[in-house]
């Protein structure tokens, strides 16, 4: 390749050495050492724009500024702040609401695998008793109904005709009621609140109870029997902050002194 010099300047040949290089000094031609490095003409600052896997970077021959040619690939961060001013433990980075930064969020799922190792058509997902999986339900619509059960109380030993006050605990706030179940004769009432079993102490067994009164059911029982109670009553508790107590009197209907278990079976309407 020939190299065309001005024919007006004088061209400097006292250095023919390897790694020169000519160079114009303003008036003439002279062999000059290659620079090692080079200060890259950048004018405006660094501009990557939407930087993507595999682009290049080089410099634009008009305006100087580095830039990315696109070469195809997946839009990385672009225009973001690397991390937040300040690290904090076991929180998650995401790209803020305006694309503009990233920024801390909660921990959200920990530690917990994408789905169950088989899905089931109709099914639900939700996370495992321990946080440490996600496994598969029934739906809500299911999954959400109460099985029936029992809770029971014991008196002390009562006399022959005599009442005495027994609280029968964890049924619910509110309740549906199955059956009552008696171990001796017994006249068994409920109560929603113990201000209402107290105000109905003094009613005799052949007066009906007030209605709105707080007497919820009432069964008299021969021995040990079960009542059923058709149809299901809903019975709750009334105390100023709700318990799962139910409020009952047992009165022994046997001819003497009895120790007298009584039992409810109930659906849990409220926790």
């Amino acid at each position: 390749m020939a190299i065309n010099f001005p024919s007006s300047p004088s061209v400097n040949e006292t250095h023919t050495s390897g790694g020169k290089e000519w160079k114009w000094n303003g008036s003439s031609w002279v062999l000059s050492t290659n620079a090692s490095s080079y200060t890259l003409p950048i004018a405006t600052g660094i501009a990557l724009g939407g930087v993507k896997v595999g682009s290049r970077l080089s410099i634009d021959s008009s305006t100087g500024v580095l830039t990315a040619d696109v070469q195809g690939g997946t839009t990385l961060f672009t225009g973001l702040t690397d991390t937040p001013s300040t690290l904090t433990a076991g929180k998650h980075l995401k790209v803020n609401a305006g694309a503009t930064a990233l920024e801390y969020v909660d921990n959200t799922f920990t530690n917990l695998t994408d789905t169950p190792a088989s899905l089931t058509a109709g099914k639900w997902l939700k996370v495992n008793a321990g946080g440490t999986a996600i496994e598969i339900t029934d739906a809500p619509s299911a999954a959400g109904l109460e099985s029936r059960s029992t809770a029971a109380a014991t008196t002390s030993s009562v006399a022959a005709g005599a009442s005495v006050n027994v609280d029968i605990t964890s049924v619910a706030k509110s309740y549906g009621l199955l059956k009552i179940a008696t171990s001796h004769a017994a006249w068994v009432t409920l109560y929603t609140s113990q201000t209402a079993r107290t105000n109905d102490a003094s009613r005799s067994i052949t007066t009906d109870p007030v209605p709105g009164s707080g007497v919820v059911a009432e069964v008299i029982t021969s021995g040990n029997t079960t009542q059923a109670i058709s149809p299901m009553l809903c019975g709750y508790n009334d105390e100023s902050t709700p318990v799962t107590t139910v409020y009952a009197k047992v009165r022994n209907e046997t001819a003497s002194a009895a120790t007298i278990t009584v039992t409810l079976t109930f659906v849990p309407l409220e926790a």
